[in-house]
């Protein structure tokens, strides 16, 4: 027991190793960078080295909301509390927009590898940047509204999700010439 609870204590240094749900979404997002780091390897091409700088732009937001969410105290500031709320919107978009990423699918196709390997590798960094978007959203939802903890409060998500909308129109034409949500709004 003693090497269990070792272990434990161990993890819970790293920030993103903290709780199950910080492990397994680690493990997620490694396992989309590893897929990655195997078609570059194979194919000496960089094509889809946008998906980790992607997935780091998703993973924001959440690290934004896990850190607000460990330390309540930090909610008392106001000033804090809504600058920090502010840099979490406007990271919010890239979480949802990887989605997009499986338009490159056609795009960038390779003829050494397979086109299931491809899907895979999109589907997962999709999958996971849903995941971030989702989870992160659902920690701020119950920071801001800690009155309506054992429901869902539509009256938070659906404005931040249309204001997500918003942003997210205004970096498409922009993100499809190489630029990301984040070079446009810094």
């Amino acid at each position: 027991m003693t090497t269990l609870s070792f272990q434990t204590k161990t993890l819970q240094r790293y920030f993103f190793l903290r709780t199950e749900v910080d492990r397994l979404l680690t493990a997620c997002i490694f396992f989309s960078c590893v897929l990655v780091a195997l078609r570059t390897i194979h194919t000496g091409r960089l094509l889809f080295a946008f998906m980790v700088w992607n997935l780091f732009l998703a993973y924001i937001p959440y690290a934004i909301s896990t850190w607000l969410a460990s330390s309540p105290h930090r909610m008392q500031r106001p000033f804090l509390k809504y600058s920090v709320f502010l840099v979490w919107l406007l990271f919010l978009p890239n979480t949802f927009y990887i989605l997009t990423d499986l338009y490159h699918l056609h795009n960038y196709r390779h003829a050494q590898v397979p086109e299931w390997f491809d899907l895979a590798l999109i589907f997962s960094g999709a999958w996971n940047g849903l995941l971030l978007g989702v989870l992160s959203l659902h920690q701020m939802e119950k920071l801001f509204r800690p009155d309506h903890r054992s429901k869902t409060d539509w009256r938070f998500i659906l404005p931040i999700m249309a204001l997500n909308a918003i942003l997210e129109k205004g970096t498409v034409p922009k993100k499809t010439r190489g630029w990301t949500c984040v070079q446009l709004k810094t």
